[in-house]
């Protein structure tokens, strides 16, 4: 359930798809990139 309300809270807040971005080794410090350059 968590990675589901992520998913959602990202996709609500930055417009990122992350499910289809998501891999086994991401961390998340590239997470947070991602969302940095989007703004909020």
């Amino acid at each position: 359930m968590e990675f589901e309300a992520l998913v959602s809270g990202l996709k609500k807040r930055y417009g990122l798809d992350f499910a289809s971005m998501w891999r086994e080794d991401i961390t998340l410090g590239e997470l947070y990139a991602l969302t940095v350059t989007r703004g909020s």
